[in-house]
């Protein structure tokens, strides 16, 4: 277990997107959830980096930069990301599938991580479908949603 006042430094500094800090807010009520998980500073840093990529490709496909807009497609934003952060690259592909995990084993559907992500800045606007997509697709391989008559049987 390793205490949220661990990392909060490196989390002010890499997971802080919006200009009044309610991802980091977020990050720090809901880091309870993943304290359990996380056991080494690495690996802590690591998942902040990769929850911080995956969180603003959801922003940037549900409020700014919307593809079908024409503005910017997801792989444009991905590519101009690792150009510009380049020695944080090798850390999220590295700790990418865990971060999934984590998120998973922490909110158990890929419609609550949703939620999570939409209640970060809910006064901001609605997101856009493409964000719910987004996260959709991040968790497709990882997460089968059960059939109904599984679960009644």
């Amino acid at each position: 277990m390793l205490a949220f006042s661990n990392v909060k430094k490196f989390a002010v500094e890499h997971f802080n997107a919006w200009e009044h800090g309610e991802d980091f807010d977020w990050l720090k009520k809901e880091w309870h959830k993943f304290e359990p998980l996380i056991s080494e500073q690495k690996d802590a840093e690591d998942f902040i980096l990769t929850l911080a990529y995956i969180y603003s490709a959801f922003c940037h496909e549900s409020y700014f930069l919307k593809s079908k807009e024409g503005i910017m497609t997801i792989q444009e934003y991905v590519r101009e990301f690792e150009e510009e952060h380049p020695v944080f690259i090798e850390r999220i592909n590295r700790k990418f599938d865990f971060t999934l995990e984590l998120l998973l084993r922490a909110y158990n559907r890929p419609s609550e991580i949703l939620r999570e992500f939409v209640s970060i800045a809910i006064n901001f606007e609605l997101p856009h479908p493409d964000g719910y997509d987004f996260v959709k697709n991040l968790f497709q391989e990882k997460y089968k949603e059960r059939d109904i008559n599984s679960i009644i049987s």
